[in-house]
C-alpha cells in the first residue's frame, strides 16, 4: 500500500533505480568456480573433444535374418535368431505338395487299393520344418515341390 502523507493524500511510489553494476548484479555462492574454457554442459556445443577425454562408442546387437531357401532336408548348423544360440536345427515332417501329388498319381495308375497312401509315409516326399532344439522356435521350412 502506498504510504500517506500529513494530508492524509496518498503519496507516489518510490521511484526505481538501478543497484550498482546493473540490474540483475548478484554476488555468486560461496564455493563457486567459474566454468574452464571449452566448457560443455548439455548438448554437444560444438567445441570439439577436450583432451583428456575419450569418445565412447557402443557396439549395436547384430540382427541375423536367415533365408528360408537355404534351409535343406538335413538339419543345418546354424545361430538361432531368436536365442541366438549356436545349434544344429531339429527337423520335422510336414505333409506337402509333393505328398499330395505322388498319392494322386499313385490312385490314377491303380494303387487306390491303399498303396496311394504311402507317401504320407515316407519323408522323401514331405516338407522339412526346421525348428530351435534350445527354445523351439520356428526357423524356417525346406519345401519340397513349392
Amino acid at each position: 500500500m502506498a504510504s500517506e502523507n500529513t494530508k492524509g493524500e496518498p503519496s507516489a511510489p518510490p521511484s526505481y533505480q538501478e543497484p550498482p553494476g546493473g540490474p540483475y548484479q548478484h554476488e555468486p555462492p560461496p564455493n563457486y568456480e567459474p566454468p574452464k574454457e571449452g566448457y560443455q554442459s548439455g548438448c554437444y556445443s560444438g567445441y570439439p573433444p577436450q583432451q583428456g577425454y575419450q569418445t565412447i562408442y557402443t557396439q549395436q546387437p547384430t540382427v541375423i535374418v536367415m533365408n528360408e531357401s537355404s534351409f535343406g532336408p538335413t538339419p543345418k548348423h546354424t545361430v538361432c535368431q531368436h536365442c541366438r544360440a549356436e545349434i544344429d536345427t531339429s527337423i520335422t515332417y510336414q505333409v506337402g505338395g509333393l505328398t499330395w501329388l505322388a498319392a494322386g498319381m499313385l490312385c490314377l495308375f491303380g494303387s487306390w487299393m491303399g498303396c496311394c497312401l504311402l507317401p504320407f509315409c515316407m519323408p522323401c516326399t514331405m516338407n522339412v520344418v526346421h525348428d530351435c532344439p534350445v527354445c523351439h522356435q520356428y526357423l524356417g521350412t525346406f519345401y519340397r515341390l513349392e
